[in-house]
C-alpha cells in the first residue's frame, strides 16, 4: 500500500460527494434587506418563498406544514438564551436589543481583514516543521475503522459548523447509510499509511474579540473550524487508541512524571 493511494482515494471521494451535493442541493442566493424584520435570516426567507410557491400551486397542506416550521424557526431566533456561567445584566440587555431590533452598530476600527489573515496564517505555520519518518509498524494492514461504527457516528452527528472541505453535517447524516463503507475504507487507508489528506490541512478561522477596544491582531482569539470528517477521525483515534494506552496499568508508569527510575 503506497502513501499516494490514500490521497487519491480522498480526492475521488470528495469529488463524488461535492458533485452530488451541488447537483441535488445547489446554492441559491437569498436577499435579505433592512426592510425585513430582524428575525428573518436567509434560511427563514427561503422557507417563506417556498411556502408562497406552495400556496400558489394550491398545496395547502404542505404550505401549512411549512408554516409551522417557519414559526418554530422564528421562535428560536427570538428566544432569550443566556449563558448560565456569566453574571451581570450586560448580556441580558445585549440580547434584548438584538431581539427587539434596537441593537446598536459600532464602527469597527481594528486591524484590516488582510492583516488578520496574515497574522493567523503566521502563527498557524511552523517554518521549521519536518515530516516525521515513517515507522515500520505503520505498514501493518489494520482494520481500525468498522463500517457499522462509522455509520453510528455519522447518523448521530450533532449540528456544527461546516469545515473548509464543504461537506456539512446534515449532508453526512443524511447520506450515512451509503457513505459509511467508503469513509471507513479511506479512514483505514489514512490510518495504515500515516497520511493526512490535503482536504484536512485547512481550517476556517473566525477572529473573536477578547477586549472592547481592538487595536492589535493579538486582541482577537482565533476560533478554528476544521473538516467534520477530520474531527470524527481524530475523536475515534483518541478514544480507541490514546485512552486505552493511558488507562492501561502496564503503561501507566510511562506517564507518571513523579516516578523515578531505579538505579
Amino acid at each position: 500500500m503506497r502513501e499516494g493511494d490514500a490521497q487519491v482515494a480522498f480526492d475521488q471521494f470528495y469529488h463524488i460527494m461535492l458533485n452530488i451535493l451541488d447537483y441535488f442541493y445547489p446554492i441559491r442566493s437569498i436577499t435579505v434587506t433592512n426592510r425585513d424584520p430582524h428575525f428573518v435570516n436567509p434560511a427563514i426567507k427561503a422557507l417563506l418563498r417556498k411556502r408562497n410557491r406552495l400556496n400558489r400551486k394550491g398545496a395547502v397542506a404542505a404550505a401549512d406544514s411549512l408554516t409551522r416550521r417557519i414559526g418554530q424557526r422564528i421562535a428560536e431566533q427570538n428566544r432569550l438564551a443566556f449563558d448560565q456561567h456569566r453574571r451581570g445584566s450586560k448580556q441580558m440587555w445585549d440580547t434584548v436589543r438584538r431581539v427587539t431590533g434596537k441593537e446598536t452598530t459600532r464602527e469597527y476600527s481594528g486591524p484590516a481583514a488582510e492583516k488578520l489573515n496574515q497574522h493567523f496564517a503566521g502563527i498557524s505555520n511552523d517554518p521549521a516543521y519536518q515530516s516525521p519518518l515513517l515507522k515500520s509498524t505503520v505498514n501493518q494492514s489494520l482494520n481500525e475503522f468498522k463500517e457499522n461504527d462509522i455509520f453510528l457516528i455519522l447518523n448521530s452527528l450533532k449540528p456544527t459548523a461546516t469545515g473548509p472541505d464543504g461537506l456539512p453535517v446534515w449532508f453526512l447524516r443524511l447520506t450515512a447509510p451509503w457513505i459509511a463503507n467508503p469513509i471507513s475504507y479511506i479512514y483505514n487507508l489514512s490510518y495504515n499509511t500515516s497520511v493526512v489528506p490535503a482536504q484536512w490541512k485547512f481550517s476556517s478561522i473566525t477572529p473573536v474579540p477578547q477586549i472592547n477596544k481592538l487595536i492589535h491582531c493579538g486582541d482577537f482569539r482565533p476560533i478554528s473550524v476544521t473538516s467534520v470528517l477530520s474531527r470524527i477521525f481524530e475523536r475515534h483515534i483518541v478514544r480507541h487508541d490514546m485512552y486505552q494506552v493511558l488507562a492501561h496499568p502496564d503503561f501507566s508508569h510511562l506517564f507518571n512524571s513523579t516516578q523515578r527510575a531505579t538505579p
